[in-house]
């Protein structure tokens, strides 16, 4: 799958599923973490709170995006390492039901 500049572009119209998968350590007891997966900037597909200090993510969407749409991860924590956390993403159409461009 493409990423760039830590997005995932969208070419086709239809269905995804998504998955966030990882484990999230935090420093200290009383620290939390929220991660969000945007596929527009006002627009959330998934977002998780973490507030222990080990947290382990198994979280799975389904979700309709359009071509041309990006979908990308932040989190209100700078040391995050996004390395730690898995993104996935399927579309679930069919690659025929793409238009002949895409």
């Amino acid at each position: 799958m493409e990423i760039l500049n830590s997005t995932i572009p969208i070419h086709c119209d239809g269905l995804y599923l998504f998955f966030l998968k990882g484990d999230i350590t935090l420093e200290k007891a009383n620290d939390s973490l929220t991660l969000k997966v945007h596929h527009q900037p006002t627009r959330s597909l998934l977002e998780v709170t973490c507030r222990e200090k080990e947290t382990k993510l198994q979280e799975v969407v389904v979700s309709e995006l359009r071509s041309n749409d990006k979908v990308y991860m932040e989190a209100d924590h700078d040391r995050l390492k996004k390395s730690d956390l898995l993104l996935g993403l399927i579309m679930l159409n069919p690659r025929s039901f793409c238009s002949p461009k895409n």
